[in-house]
């Protein structure tokens, strides 16, 4: 999503930008020597980065759109997906795992 977004803010509408498979994605990790607190400082990093790519976008800017997954799609909405996954994620881990 940071990269789809990042497409969007420098004018980057060319050619659509790809999904994603992340049954692929998970298939070619392995999780299974990082520990929780590793999983959680990556996650961290992450989230810095992606807070540090909006944090100077202009108004005008959070408009500008990429192509995916067939439609035009703003770097705004594009913000609030990444919103909305974190939050779905969060409730995933109370709902199995706390």
């Amino acid at each position: 999503m940071s990269f789809r977004t990042l497409n969007a803010l420098r004018g980057q509408s060319a050619y659509e930008i790809p999904g994603m498979d992340q049954d692929l994605f998970a298939a070619h990790v392995d999780v299974s020597t990082k520990s929780p607190d590793d999983l959680i400082a990556e996650f961290e990093a992450v989230r810095n980065a992606t807070n540090y790519l909006f944090k100077n976008v202009s108004e005008e800017e959070s408009k500008r759109t990429v192509f995916v997954l067939g439609k035009h799609t703003s770097a705004r909405a594009l913000a609030f997906m990444m919103v909305g996954h974190v939050m779905h994620h969060v409730a995933v881990l109370k709902e199995k795992y706390l």
